[in-house]
C-alpha cells in the first residue's frame, strides 16, 4: 500500500527518523518489496528507501548492507571463500523505472 505520492510505510518511517519502526520493517519477510519503491523529487532525481537510509540513517543502512546485502560463502581455512554483494538497491538506475508508482 502506498500514499498518493507513492510513499510506502518504509519511506515514511525513514523520512520521519523512526529508527525502531525502520528496523522492524527491514526485519519483515517482505522487506525487499518495501525497498523496491521510488519517487522523483522536484529536480527529477529518483528517491528510494536505500538512498534515504544512507542520508538519514547511515547506521541502519550499514547494518542492512552487512546483514542482508552481503553474503559470505565458506570461511577461514576453507577451500572456498567468497563474499557476494547485492547491489540492486545501490546501482538502482535500471530498477527505478519499475519501482515508480503505477508500474
Amino acid at each position: 500500500m502506498q500514499t498518493a505520492k507513492g510513499l510506502n510505510c518504509l519511506n515514511i518511517s525513514i523520512t520521519n527518523h523512526h529508527d525502531t519502526i525502520v528496523t522492524r520493517l527491514l526485519n519483515l519477510p517482505n522487506w525487499r518489496k518495501l525497498m523496491e519503491s521510488a519517487q522523483m523529487d522536484e529536480n527529477n532525481v529518483p528517491s528510494t528507501p536505500m538512498r534515504k537510509l544512507i542520508i538519514y540513517m547511515p547506521d541502519i543502512a550499514y547494518e542492512l548492507i552487512d546483514k542482508r546485502l552481503t553474503h559470505v560463502t565458506g570461511g577461514d581455512g576453507q577451500s572456498v571463500y567468497r563474499v557476494t554483494y547485492d547491489y540492486r538497491y545501490f546501482d538502482d538506475q535500471y530498477n527505478v523505472p519499475d519501482w515508480l508508482p503505477g508500474r
